[in-house]
């Protein structure tokens, strides 16, 4: 639009300009035609600027830029930096960096407001709920034949192309599994995923990066039936805990017992007539030795030995 602005100031200033040179303009005063041809003459320089301005786009990093004149779109695409253009076209920027699009169940994560998960049938007939994020970068050396053929930005792709070829390959895919080896054999799941993708946007000039599957969830009944299954081997695992403990609170108990046993047998052994009178002296040696104490012997064997009967002890 502003090359067509620029043209037109530029013709307005050359027609004022040969207005001034005719026939007409000798009547007006000398200082009136020069103030008229400074105004032409400002008219054509602003509409000469504004036609190099139109000649000149910048296009960011990570863009290609499209040209369009008077909607027909130009084979030629323009590149990151300083462009010259035709002034008459727009240029339309269009994104060429890797773009995310997850597909998920959570209320805010994903593309959509909602649940935007995918659910799919699997081979031993399960409907499950899958998460996924997939990777993927348009075409820069076909921008313009997307924006011509395809889309008229990013957003019209992805809806338009990528979530279309995501849902088509997740539910093909997925009924050649059964659930058990969707959770055991999720790198191969992921993987034919990847080539069924990228065989179906292969002509609508998209490359598919990576496809990552985040989360796979039964039907309510499986989830149910896993949880019963999962509280009854815990339950299980806690009761062969108990008797584990069990046992080896009876096997320290056999080896306390049978210590106690090995020291009273060792003491019983020890303990004979002389070794217990021998023990009896020393007693009775200290308790002599106390002056507020008064005993008296009372033999109770041939051998001399007896009890002590102890008279005055202190309270």
């Amino acid at each position: 639009m502003g090359g067509i602005f620029g043209i037109l100031f530029l013709i307005l200033g050359i027609i004022y300009l040969v207005i001034l040179q005719s026939r007409k303009a000798v009547k007006m005063t000398s200082d009136s035609i020069k103030f008229q041809r400074i105004a032409a003459f400002i008219i054509i320089l602003v509409a000469i600027v504004i036609i190099i301005f139109s000649a000149i786009t910048t296009i960011n990093a990570g863009e290609v830029g499209i040209m369009v004149i008077f909607g027909k779109t130009l084979d030629k695409q323009l590149g990151s930096g300083l462009n010259i253009k035709n002034i008459f076209a727009d240029v339309v920027k269009f994104p060429v960096r890797l773009q995310e699009f997850t597909m998920s169940i959570a209320t805010e994560e994903g593309e959509r407001y909602g649940d935007d998960s995918i659910s799919a049938l699997t081979k031993d007939q399960l409907m499950v709920k899958i998460d996924c994020t997939i990777w993927w970068v348009p075409d820069r050396n076909n921008i313009p034949k997307i924006y011509k053929e395809i889309a008229k930005s990013i957003y019209n792709l992805k809806d338009s192309v990528v979530r279309p070829a995501i849902r088509t390959a997740l539910r093909d895919i997925t009924a050649k599994y059964t659930f058990v080896e969707l959770i055991e054999k999720r790198d191969q799941y992921s993987n034919d995923i990847h080539k069924l993708m990228e065989s179906l946007v292969g002509n609508k000039y998209v490359f598919i990066d990576k496809v990552l599957v985040r989360n796979i969830l039964p039907p309510e009944s499986i989830l149910k039936s896993i949880e019963e299954k999962l509280a009854a081997q815990q339950a299980l695992e806690q009761k062969i805990f108990e008797l584990e403990k069990a046992k080896k609170d009876a096997e320290i108990q056999k080896v306390q017992a049978q210590g106690i046993a090995e020291a009273q047998n060792i003491i019983q052994q020890k303990l004979t007539p002389l070794y217990v009178q021998y023990k009896a002296i020393e007693m009775y040696e200290k308790l002599a030795n106390s002056p507020n104490t008064t005993f008296i012997i009372l033999p109770t064997s041939t051998s001399g030995a007896g009890i002590p009967l102890i008279l005055n002890a202190p309270k």
